[in-house]
């Protein structure tokens, strides 16, 4: 941990990434929160005056309370998804074992992304509440796996795409299997990390009056240009690239689901089972790429703008807040697609509510009263004949 006098903590590059943001601080906000000005008040990027305003103790218990309702609904939600997933062996496939990994990784964007903010809303005067080489190591921890758990969840989105495309468009060929779904899962998060490194060198401990905060300090080791180059390369090969497969690979499956017939004669009946297939595919495929690309897009053009505009105007705290609670959400929101799209996954999730013994196989098993009764069977014999058994058996009442 480094002490840094007013001069330095105004040349150094200081953000705090949550979920992709340039939460700027300098050091004329730093001395406002040490000095208690509003302990209630989350101060954010540098603004002149007439630009900052600071919200509330009122407007902050309603941020604080939604991100808390968020990461509530998130655990149940994505431990749900998770337990359905590992519970039902027949629901043991690639696709499935890439929405584990997404589970994952939204419960750890919450860990490292929410929580902090929470914190920072509560009592900004704090800190980084961590200190000494511990809290130094927790600084560069935090922020290289939020970089990471962010891209990887992009990168996993992108591989159910392929997945999907690759199910559907070559159902013979058996390319993603168990084992190679688990060693694409790696690959989602070995990618994301090489160029993620960067911030376990720098991001540091920052001491001002007595207050220690975790901050990135590109210079002067680094200049300042390549962080504008790393945060551009970042949004195209992380946000731009994977959204355009994902938006290709879907309109590829749409137009071979909707162009392909079904073999033999086709009457009214079956028509409508297709058409009814359809539509639900479709419904899914759009709400899972609207979903992805809507709820991260505020917290992409908030990097641009932090990036690229010189007005602090721009980024008002509400449109912060806003971002970061929309990329929360979709954490919540993907646990619900699932369900709601999936029998599956909407049965599961039946008799896990229920508590129902038949959740814990893949056979379902009622406990019930039963008494002795006795059914006629039919016998089908060597000769072709049939031939009738009686036999005593256990009815189950229900």
């Amino acid at each position: 941990m480094c002490k840094s006098s007013k001069s330095q903590i105004q040349k150094a590059c200081i953000k705090s990434r949550s979920a992709s943001f340039q939460m700027e601080i300098n050091a004329k906000d730093i001395k406002r929160m040490t000095n208690g000005t509003s302990s209630n008040a989350t101060m954010t990027s540098p603004t002149p005056s007439g630009c900052t305003r600071l919200f509330t103790p009122t407007e902050e218990w309603l941020q604080v309370s939604s991100f808390l309702i968020i990461i509530f609904l998130s655990i149940i939600g994505n431990a749900v998804v998770i337990i359905i997933i590992k519970k039902k062996r027949h629901m043991h496939t690639p696709t499935n074992y890439f929405i584990v990994n997404l589970c994952t990784v939204n419960l750890l964007i919450l860990l490292l992304n929410a929580v902090p903010d929470i914190q920072g809303r509560i009592a900004p005067h704090l800190g980084f509440v961590v200190s000494g080489w511990p809290g130094k190591i927790l600084c560069k921890l935090q922020a290289f796996l939020s970089s990471c758990t962010i891209n990887s969840a992009i990168l996993t989105l992108a591989m159910i795409a392929a997945d999907r495309f690759i199910a559907i468009f070559f159902p013979l060929k058996r390319l993603i299997h168990s084992q190679r779904a688990i060693q694409l899962i790696s690959v989602t998060w070995l990618i994301p990390a090489l160029p993620g490194c960067i911030f376990l060198y720098v991001n540091d401990l920052v001491d001002f009056d007595g207050t220690v905060y975790c901050m990135e300090i590109w210079e002067p080791a680094i200049p300042m240009y390549y962080n504008t180059i790393y945060t551009t390369a970042d949004f195209i090969m992380f946000y731009v690239l994977p959204l355009l497969e994902i938006i290709i690979l879907y309109i590829a499956i749409i137009y071979r689901i909707w162009m392909r017939r079904i073999p033999g004669h086709v009457t009214t009946a079956n028509q409508q089972v297709e058409l009814k297939a359809k539509k639900n595919v479709l419904k899914m495929l759009i709400v899972a790429v609207l979903t992805f690309a809507l709820f991260w897009l505020p917290v992409k053009i908030n990097v641009m703008i932090g990036l690229y505009s010189h007005s602090p105007c721009v980024l008002t705290p509400i449109r912060r807040f806003l971002a970061l609670f929309l990329a929360c959400g979709n954490c919540v929101i993907n646990p619900i697609i699932y369900i709601v799209f999936s029998r599956d996954f909407r049965n599961g999730f039946k008799a896990l509510c229920h508590c129902l013994p038949c959740f814990s196989a893949d056979v379902p098993r009622v406990h019930s009263q039963s008494r002795n009764v006795s059914e006629i069977s039919f016998s089908v014999k060597c000769n072709g004949h049939s031939g009738l058994s009686l036999t005593k058996f256990q009815k189950i009442d229900d």
